[in-house]
């Protein structure tokens, strides 16, 4: 079976953006696809071409992760994906959320380019009547923050900076990377007195 045609991209109108966390008054954003426009998608290889299960559930602390297993002609493909259990959704929710995700994965795994990667390190201001001006400029233009973990040079998020920032004597005034903050807190790395 030809797989090509799963790779066309969606509409423009077809791709969401959701606001993610808000870091020092500023959001990160990402893009994605929702899963009823992927299973769109997949229903162009007509009717029994393609199937989906999900393989396995668990619930781990307030989360719910579920293995799913997409099925086209005779290949299958498989990934996680997970939803939090909160007072704003029930568990039903939450399943059907992980569900969802999963689901978007494993197509992504067939070339359904419907998953995009947003580095941590990508921020915007919130739109405000005094930055109107910026409205003409295309949504997907953002500004850009790089910053690096002292100990190894990978790139991390703000909030990690921030974070090391509150606690400058456990890390030695470094901004440094989740592993090597967990190493500075066990004692793995000796702090300078």
């Amino acid at each position: 079976m030809n797989f090509d045609h799963l790779k066309r991209p969606f509409e423009e109108n077809q791709i969401r953006e959701c606001k993610g966390k808000k870091v020092n008054e500023q959001y990160l954003y990402f893009r994605y696809v929702p899963s009823e426009f992927v299973v769109e998608h997949l229903n162009e290889l007509g009717p029994g071409n393609w199937s989906f299960v999900i393989k396995e559930s668990k619930v781990i602390a307030n989360e719910i992760v579920v293995l799913g297993s997409l099925r086209i002609a005779n290949t299958v493909k498989e990934a996680f994906g997970s939803s939090t259990i909160d007072e704003k959704k029930t568990a039903a929710d939450s399943f059907k959320a992980a569900s969802a995700l999963s689901l978007t994965k494993c197509a992504s795994l067939y070339s359904v380019p419907c998953v995009f990667h947003t580095k941590p390190n990508t921020y915007q201001q919130p739109q405000t009547s005094q930055n109107n001006y910026q409205s003409n400029q295309s949504q997907n233009e953002r500004e850009f923050f790089q910053y690096t973990c002292d100990d190894c040079n990978v790139v991390i998020s703000k909030a990690e900076v921030d974070f090391t920032k509150k606690y400058p004597q456990t890390y030695n005034d470094k901004q440094v990377c989740r592993t090597f903050q967990q190493k500075y807190r066990k004692g793995n790395i000796r702090r300078v007195q």
